[in-house]
């Protein structure tokens, strides 16, 4: 565990730039063997959710975030779905992993790609999510005080990056 989370190879950089522009390339390589060059995706995808983790507090107590307003006049259904998924994220977010590689397997049957396999394909989408989550917690907070509309439009651009990388990487 310490050398995983402290030990920094020269790849993680190469690793977070690939899954950026090529993730699916990436995967793929991953799969064929030619692993040398990358870092594991599952620690660094450990690494990039810590980040986006304490990015998110630090920023929460320098600006004293509070809940956000108008949520109490929500139905009650609205928010125990919303308390569930703030309680157990982090497991909801893991079942990614095999969700994306069932369907993998399903619908791109015909490249006879192991279920092994997509879940590899499927970490990586996930690291790649979760690293343009990364970019638009950063931005967000960063932003925070400018104009809704800035806000607005830079989130809309960062939520329809990460909605496309299931796509990018098939």
């Amino acid at each position: 565990l310490m050398h995983g989370m402290w030990h920094f190879d020269k790849g993680i950089l190469y690793t977070l730039k690939q899954a950026f522009i090529r993730p699916g390339y990436m995967a793929m390589n991953y799969i064929e063997g030619k692993r040398i060059q990358y870092y594991n995706f599952f620690y660094l995808l450990l690494l990039v959710l810590g980040s986006n983790v304490l990015v998110s507090y630090f920023f929460e107590s320098v600006y004293n975030i509070k809940e956000v307003e108008g949520i109490s006049t929500a139905d009650e259904t609205t928010l125990d779905l919303t308390t569930f998924i703030q309680d157990y994220y982090k497991i909801l977010l893991f079942l990614l992993i095999p969700l994306f590689a069932i369907n993998g397997t399903i619908v791109f049957r015909r490249l006879k790609i192991n279920i092994a396999e997509q879940s590899i394909i499927a970490g990586n989408i996930l690291l790649t999510g979760s690293a343009w989550f990364f970019v638009f917690n950063l931005l967000f907070y960063l932003t925070y005080y400018s104009p809704p509309q800035f806000s607005g439009i830079v989130a809309g651009i960062i939520l329809s990056i990460i909605s496309l990388v299931p796509v990018q990487a098939y």
